[in-house]
């Protein structure tokens, strides 16, 4: 063996006993997590509240089961964070695997270990980035945990119609929330558009961090289930919609930029 192989293998050998630590790790933060107030609400909202039951099965309809997709988790090799929000996947898909299928994961940020843990945890590590445009093909639950504001607004654009909207769930930052912290700039634009266009049609559950600083810290902003009620007849996804609210956009603008020289 040269060098250059005993390298490799040397490398290779740490990815693995990494993972082995990140693993025992990461089952231990689920346990935790099981045990919180935070998990504990959701949970029992989750089996409780008509509202979220309504919604859910008349997403699924007939006995189906939803595909979660993970976008924006970040590293759990690197981050806490990262580890009690996928505890928190993993727990649903253990808690309600009547209504919950299989887990695909994407991040960017995604160390070796880390795909390694995803494939022992029994999730479909993705290998391309999709950019958070994925166009749902079946009932399906967004998970976007730590979602830049823009990648919000790909996802809503990739099912952009009715027949889509109808169809997904996306637990995420709270819509309101993130309208009211985007900053004003060209790359949120969009993103800003389509949610105020969206909300008329969004039913809004907001996940109770419970009184703890520490659970509230662990998500970006409030986090909160979204799902979508488009009337057929509605035809969301014309160009008109698009400048109409361009328009009023601008003009909330202009009128901020007034105030402030005033």
């Amino acid at each position: 063996m040269d060098f250059g192989e005993n390298m490799e293998s040397n490398v290779e050998f740490h990815i693995k006993d990494e993972a082995k630590r990140l693993l025992k790790e990461i089952e231990l933060v689920k346990k935790n997590v099981e045990n919180s107030k935070f998990y504990t609400g959701m949970r029992l909202d989750l089996k409780e509240n008509d509202t979220i039951q309504k919604n859910i099965f008349g997403l699924l309809g007939s006995p189906k089961k939803f595909q979660v997709v993970i976008y924006g988790l970040g590293s759990t090799e690197y981050s806490f964070r990262s580890q009690f929000q996928l505890a928190v996947a993993l727990l649903l898909k253990q808690d309600f695997s009547n209504w919950i299928d299989n887990i695909e994961i994407y991040d960017p940020c995604m160390s070796p270990a880390d795909i390694i843990v995803f494939k022992k945890l029994g999730l479909e590590v993705l290998t391309v980035d999709e950019n958070c445009k994925r166009t749902a093909q079946r009932p399906t639950i967004f998970y976007m945990p730590n979602p830049y504001f823009y990648l919000v607004g790909n996802l809503l654009g990739a099912n952009w119609s009715s027949s889509c909207l109808n169809q997904i769930c996306l637990l995420t930052n709270s819509f309101r929330t993130m309208l009211s912290e985007m900053p004003q700039s060209s790359q949120n634009l969009e993103t800003r558009l389509r949610l105020l266009e969206v909300l008329d049609f969004t039913t809004e559950i907001d996940i109770k961090t419970s009184d703890s600083q520490m659970y509230a810290n662990l998500f970006s902003t409030e986090i909160a289930w979204h799902f979508f009620d488009v009337d057929p007849k509605i035809d969301i996804d014309k160009p008109e919609w698009y400048w109409l609210y361009m328009q009023r956009y601008l003009e909330d603008v202009f009128l901020e930029d007034m105030g402030k020289d005033h």
